[in-house]
């Protein structure tokens, strides 16, 4: 009875959000009608099943990060942002901060008009055999993608972690419609997030052709993903 009383008080006190996510989780009053009917032993099975449910939801959480291939090589430094654009230096601006305060990872900013920095943002007319705008990082002087931002498997989560990068803003799109989500895509795959799909509400979405809303902050999809690495 002992055990009983002990889980009936557990599932009455224990906020609803840890026990059920997404409609999946046993429902509180399904587990009390089995303390009920059933015996606290039936009502133990069934927080078991929640508590085995969780630990298998954080493995896949985690196996599925949208993981490109490395992560910031912290024991260069941390990133500091420059921003050499003429046309975005607020939605960068606005990035770094989201990246600083948002995340568990330190981006800071260069003061205004120096040259410092090991993630540079510029901006030109590159030509329309390249994107709209493409993020080129490196590890000690060797590239992690092609000169389009195609990942060429040079960088890892090892002794070639990317310490330095170029993000390129590219006007031969014409402006770009997207600053917000476009500074936060770029930064975030110099980070080490890949891109997800086009239904995922997240700045990782794969292009600006999917449709729907491109959030202009980093969102839970992608704050939870780079707190597994950071």
């Amino acid at each position: 009875m002992k055990l009983r009383s002990g889980l009936t008080r557990w599932l009455q006190d224990e906020p609803q959000s840890r026990i059920r996510k997404r409609g999946v989780w046993p429902k509180r009053e399904h587990c009390l009608k089995a303390l009920r009917k059933h015996s606290a032993f039936a009502g133990f099975l069934c927080i078991a099943f929640a508590a085995v449910f969780l630990i298998s939801f954080v493995n896949f959480r985690e196996a599925n990060a949208v993981d490109i291939g490395w992560h910031w090589d912290y024991s260069a430094g941390a990133p500091v942002v420059r921003n050499s654009t003429s046309s975005y230096s607020v939605q960068i601006a606005s990035a770094t901060s989201d990246f600083h305060n948002n995340t568990d990872m330190s981006v800071y900013s260069c003061p205004s008009h120096t040259n410092c920095g090991n993630v540079i943002h510029s901006q030109s007319s590159w030509g329309t055999q390249y994107p709209i705008a493409w993020a080129l990082p490196f590890s000690g002087g060797s590239p992690c993608t092609d000169n389009k931002g195609q990942t060429i498997y040079t960088c890892d989560h090892g002794s070639n972690k990317p310490d330095w990068a170029a993000v390129r803003w590219n006007d031969s799109w014409g402006a770009n419609s997207k600053p917000h989500f476009t500074a936060r895509h770029e930064m975030s795959h110099v980070f080490g997030l890949a891109h997800r799909s086009c239904g995922d509400y997240s700045v990782m979405k794969p292009s600006l052709t999917c449709g729907g809303t491109y959030p202009a902050t980093l969102t839970s999809f992608d704050e939870n993903d780079l707190s597994i690495w950071y």
